[in-house]
């Protein structure tokens, strides 16, 4: 799969991430993330995995560019697509092509991970544990240099990298982030993303 089609899906989620809901079983006995028409949706079957994105997002792409569903599915890979009449836009993938799309963006997310711990913009960061589907987060720091810091945006980068990885999962995309003193195991913060 295309990193344009992730990268895209990542908009999506950053954009809807409020209006996405918890994990529901549809009638084909499915699971998806149950988005609804706000965000997005993704139907997990046994053979193949239907993505369904909204149609302001569609709306927005179209703003930007003319939008072809037919040249956007055979760039991507996609074994059918359609424009619906609502206005989203529904792929079907093979599971195994959307098992690969799922590696890619846990090896994106942990590598992100990786390359916060100590960098630049955020030198407290001692390390970053998460759960194998990045549900709970909790971000060891040095407390005086996370204090002071004049913008945290830790938790919003994590946060949305991991409500992405378990919105696209079929998961709900709810995940804890807690900020915990590296010297005492103090819980500093939780954040809840999205937010409550």
């Amino acid at each position: 799969m295309k990193k344009l089609f992730a990268l895209l899906l990542c908009f999506v989620l950053s954009v809807s991430m409020i209006a996405c809901g918890g994990n529901e079983e549809n009638e084909s006995g499915n699971t998806g993330n149950g988005a609804g028409e706000s965000g997005i949706e993704v139907d997990v079957g046994l053979l193949f995995v239907e993505i369904t994105l909204p149609a302001w997002l569609i709306e927005f792409v179209e703003e930007l560019g003319e939008f072809n569903p037919d040249e956007f599915s055979e760039e991507h890979g996609f074994d059918e697509s359609t424009l619906n009449e609502d206005g989203s836009f529904t792929a079907k993938i093979l599971r195994s092509e959307y098992n690969e799309m799922i590696a890619g963006l846990r090896e994106e997310i942990d590598g992100g991970i990786k390359e916060m711990i100590g960098s630049e913009f955020a030198p407290y960061i001692d390390d970053i544990v998460a759960d194998r589907d990045y549900g709970d987060v909790s971000v060891h720091v040095d407390r005086n240099g996370y204090e002071s810091a004049f913008f945290e945006i830790t938790p919003i980068i994590i946060g949305l990298q991991a409500s992405m990885f378990r919105a696209l999962s079929g998961d709900d995309p709810a995940v804890t982030i807690k900020i915990i003193d590296s010297t005492n195991m103090e819980i500093i913060e939780i954040f809840k993303w999205p937010e409550e």
